[in-house]
């Protein structure tokens, strides 16, 4: 499952799904930001190089 995120756009963009997803389902509540880190190029394209794939913050940890 995913092993192929790096080089295939789809599944990277459906790992990051799961990943948010998961996150969102499982473990955030309103203290949390997210995404954190950009993860595009100024002209909106993604990176896709998983640096990172999901990134969040606590609003009131940082």
């Amino acid at each position: 499952m995913f092993e192929n995120y790096l080089i295939n756009k789809k599944e990277y963009d459906e790992l990051e799904d799961f990943i948010t997803t998961e996150f969102s389902n499982n473990v955030a509540d309103k203290l949390w930001y997210s995404p954190y880190y950009n993860v595009r190029f100024a002209n909106g394209t993604k990176f896709y190089d998983a640096n990172p794939i999901f990134s969040a913050q606590h609003l009131k940890k940082n």
